[in-house]
């Protein structure tokens, strides 16, 4: 009679390939999970904080006490806070400006605009700028309101269109363009 066989090695060596087949799969399923939901792209910035202003200066602008028409010097900053430009007083911001905005201050320009003259202004702002604020040199100063404030939203462009009339800055929303209607038939 022949004797009973061992299948001992030979169910080893099954459990063996079953282990290192289970092993080696559950490896390539990490490895390619880690390849998923790894660092994920950075978000993209966001869009810059713009002013897009069109400057419009009346024909009757600055009028002298005879209403004969001038130029007018006008400065613009851009602010961090709008209190200390607010409560100065005209001659106050056009002699000292740095030493009266202080740490409000971030930036100061000038222009010079003559009667009936339009300029753009278009300006990417820095991060800490909330307002933008105007100062017009008219000859009347004591009949003129001299001063304008625009709050300025964060990574927006700001559209607004500057009025410059013979004694008053007025900011308005600027105008978009109107849709022309279509023709039917």
């Amino acid at each position: 009679m022949a004797a009973p066989q061992s299948r001992g090695n030979a169910g080893r060596g099954s459990e063996l390939t079953r282990r290192a087949f289970t092993m080696t799969a559950l490896g390539v399923l990490l490895a390619g999970a880690h390849g998923c939901g790894g660092d994920k792209p950075p978000p993209p910035p966001p869009p810059p904080t713009r002013v897009e202003a069109k400057i419009v200066a009346a024909k009757d602008l600055n009028p002298d006490m005879r209403g004969i028409p001038a130029p007018l010097f006008l400065r613009v900053y851009t602010l961090r806070a709008e209190t200390a430009f607010a409560n100065a007083d005209f001659f106050q911001l056009h002699e000292n400006d740095t030493a009266i905005l202080g740490g409000d201050l971030i930036k100061r320009s000038e222009l010079v605009l003559r009667p009936g003259e339009t300029q753009p202004l278009s300006r990417e702002l820095e991060d800490e700028v909330r307002f933008l604020g105007l100062v017009a040199a008219y000859q009347e100063i004591d009949r003129a309101t001299w001063r304008a404030l625009l709050p300025v939203p964060q990574n927006k462009t700001t559209k607004v269109t500057i009025e410059l009339g013979p004694r008053d800055i007025v900011i308005k929303p600027a105008e978009e363009p109107q849709e022309k209607p279509k023709k039917k038939g």
